[in-house]
């Protein structure tokens, strides 16, 4: 199945972790190098047990005074209420802020989508040719925006069908936490330099 000049909206899982020690307690949580990362810079991660086995999976994307974590919407307070379990004794606040956001998966139009202040591009992922996060405040001009550029909203069905056909695996779907990264091609998540 090829992909369509359409578009995706999806719930965001958003978790924002800011203050003075946000990048030392990142990077002792996730599985990605978090040091160093610029502003608008987004990397696969994932959070693990101590026992290796998955928490979570995210994106996260640098901003100039917090990392932004995106995740599954289902799982949302499943992360929070994991990096504020250890964030207690560190000089960070982790925040959800799920219900400001959305998330617009492209299938084909990213290129002419304007930007705008506020919104943030995210990079290629799966079946999608990019996304878009943007504050929910910005529905209504988002759609407006895609359809005059010819795209259409895409069914779930066909949504699943082209994840399915990238190879995009899914939390909760296709693995769970009684699996490794490793073992659910999540490589490109794990840092192997960061020590």
């Amino acid at each position: 199945m090829s992909a369509p000049n359409a578009y995706r909206i999806r719930d965001a899982g958003v978790i924002d972790v800011a203050g003075p020690d946000r990048a030392d307690f990142l990077q002792g949580q996730l599985t990605q190098d978090v040091r160093g990362m610029s502003p608008g810079e987004v990397r696969p991660a994932a959070g693990l047990t101590p026992k290796g086995k998955l928490t979570y999976v995210a994106r996260l994307l640098a901003l100039p005074d917090r990392f932004r974590l995106l995740v599954p919407a289902s799982l949302r307070l499943t992360v929070r209420d994991h990096l504020a379990k250890y964030a207690a004794f560190q000089k960070v606040a982790v925040e959800d802020r799920s219900a400001e956001f959305l998330r617009v998966g492209l299938y084909a139009v990213l290129a002419e989508l304007p930007d705008r202040e506020g919104w943030h591009r995210l990079p290629v992922d799966g079946e999608f040719a990019g996304e878009i996060l943007a504050p929910v405040a910005d529905r209504a001009e988002i759609v407006r925006q895609l359809e005059a550029l010819g795209a259409s909203p895409i069914d779930a069905q066909v949504a699943e069908a082209l994840r399915v056909e990238a190879g995009r695996p899914q939390f909760g779907r296709d693995f769970d936490g009684s699996n490794l990264p490793d073992e659910v091609g999540l490589q490109p998540a794990i840092s192997t330099t960061k020590g």
